[in-house]
């Protein structure tokens, strides 16, 4: 699948993708009332079924995460297609109903998946929460059976409200590599 210039804005959640080898350029998710912006959920079913690309995509205000790749399977072998992401930009999601906070994040990756982010921002934005959003930059962890295999970010600059942290997950199985710019404690003025 192919889509170019397609903005999604005010939906239950932005784009959903269950199907791989997919090829995305300059699509836009704002301001999904219940849900993320992009969300990928490409399991392969014993076959290779193609990469999901983005190139040039970006979010903006989504209630829940920016990216948002998962893996819903309950098989621990079950791996997901790769997901790569290239000069996109995640910005002030996980507005969480207005209240900001929780576990949001400009881009999350869950269960069994590789990730590769190249030249990606996330940014805070004090629009739809007035403390800013997103919690974090990145946050990953264990479906419930698996962890993820690789998220790798190379380049970008990364916001998050945190004091603490750009990224929120520890889960041992996870390869985590970034080399990334970024500000801590909120938007970046």
């Amino acid at each position: 699948t192919q889509m170019s210039n397609v903005h999604a804005q005010g939906c239950g959640s932005g784009f959903s993708i269950t199907a791989g080898n997919n090829r995305l350029a300059g699509c836009r998710a704002d301001q999904s009332t219940s849900g993320s912006g992009f969300t990928i959920d490409v399991r392969q079913a014993g076959n290779f079924a193609g990469s999901t690309t983005l190139v040039g995509c970006g979010t903006q205000d989504n209630d829940q995460n920016g990216l948002n790749v998962i893996n819903s399977s309950t098989f621990k072998s079950a791996m997901s297609d790769p997901v790569i992401a290239c000069a996109c930009s995640f910005d002030g999601d996980g507005a969480n109903g207005g209240n900001g906070g929780g576990i949001y994040a400009g881009i999350s990756v869950t269960g069994a998946n590789i990730v590769t982010l190249i030249g990606c921002n996330v940014n805070v934005r004090s629009v739809a929460v007035a403390g800013g959003s997103p919690e974090y930059a990145l946050s990953f962890g264990n479906n419930g059976t698996s962890d993820p295999n690789l998220v790798q970010a190379i380049g970008g600059w990364w916001t998050a409200v945190s004091p603490m942290s750009l990224v929120n997950g520890s889960d041992s199985g996870t390869f985590l590599s970034y080399g990334v710019d970024g500000h801590i404690g909120g938007q970046f003025v």
